[in-house]
């Protein structure tokens, strides 16, 4: 199996029983392990792990994934200047994310 079709599948299991659980503890314990600033080596992986597995564009952000502290500020964090464009036309409705 591959590592895509693995992750896929992990995913789809994943889902099935998130359902299951209650939905603000579930909320509130994804905030609380996201805050978690662990050691940088394993923060790394954490943070590329994220990146790979919701198709990150690491190429927009202003810092590489090794040097967000948790995952929480890698999830916030900043782009590089120009990388996207805000629109503008005032009639445009926009969302930064």
């Amino acid at each position: 199996m591959t590592r895509a079709r693995a992750w896929h599948r992990f995913g789809g299991m994943l889902l099935f029983f998130i359902r299951f659980f209650p939905q603000r503890l579930l909320s509130r314990g994804w905030g609380w392990l996201a805050r978690r600033e662990l050691p940088p080596v394993l923060q790394a992986r954490i943070n590329r792990g994220f990146a790979r597995f919701f198709a990150v564009d690491l190429s927009e952000a202003e810092r590489r994934p090794e040097e967000y502290c948790s995952l929480s500020a890698f999830f916030v964090r900043r782009l590089r200047k120009g990388v996207r464009d805000w629109p503008s036309d005032h009639r445009v409705l926009a969302s930064p994310a």
